[in-house]
C-alpha cells in the first residue's frame, strides 16, 4: 500500500519538472515578440567598438537590482579578452531616478585584435533575471537578450 503513494509522488515530480521545463522553454522561444512590454524596466548593455580601438559599456539597472560598489568594478559588468592587454580603464556612475547610468571605457588600440566580449552581469548580479544586450563594432551589430530561464541568447528582439 506504501507503494502507490510513492510511485504518485514520483509521477507528479516529474510531470511538475517536465512543465517547467517546457514553460522555460516557451518562454525562450516567445520572448523576442513580448520583450517590448517590459523593455524600460529591465537592465541593459550597450557596447560600442570603434575602429580606433576604443571600448565602451554604457549600463543601465534598477537601484533595487545592483550595489553602487558592484558597478563600480567593471570586472563585473564585462570582460574583454583581446590579444595585449586594454588600458586607461575609466568607470564613471550616475544616479538617475530608479536607476544607475554606468559608463566603463577601456582603449585597447589600433593594433589589438578583440577577441571576445563577455557581458558578466548574470552571473555577478543574482537580482536581476534578464538582460538586453546589444554590440556594435566596426562590422556588425548584435542585439539580443539573456535571460537566467534560457541556455542561449534571444535575438530578435525589437
Amino acid at each position: 500500500m506504501a507503494v502507490k503513494p510513492i510511485l504518485l509522488s514520483i509521477a507528479m515530480s516529474s510531470l511538475v519538472v517536465g512543465c517547467g521545463e517546457k514553460a522555460a522553454d516557451s518562454f525562450c522561444k516567445s520572448h523576442a515578440q513580448e520583450h517590448q512590454l517590459h523593455q524600460g524596466d529591465i537592465t541593459q548593455v550597450n557596447i560600442d567598438y570603434s575602429e580606433q580601438g576604443k571600448i565602451v559599456a554604457k549600463v543601465k539597472v534598477a537601484k533595487e537590482h545592483a550595489q553602487y560598489q558592484t558597478l563600480a568594478t567593471m570586472a563585473n559588468i564585462i570582460e574583454v579578452n583581446a590579444v595585449k592587454a586594454c588600458t586607461n580603464a575609466s568607470v564613471d556612475i550616475t544616479e538617475q531616478g530608479m536607476f544607475y547610468q554606468a559608463r566603463y571605457s577601456l582603449d585597447c588600440g589600433l593594433d589589438n585584435k578583440l577577441n571576445k566580449v563577455s557581458v558578466l552581469v548574470l552571473d555577478n548580479f543574482t537580482a536581476i533575471d534578464e538582460v538586453e544586450v546589444a554590440i556594435s563594432t566596426p562590422a556588425s551589430l548584435k542585439h539580443f537578450v539573456l535571460s537566467r530561464q534560457c541556455d542561449s541568447p534571444i535575438f530578435n528582439v525589437n
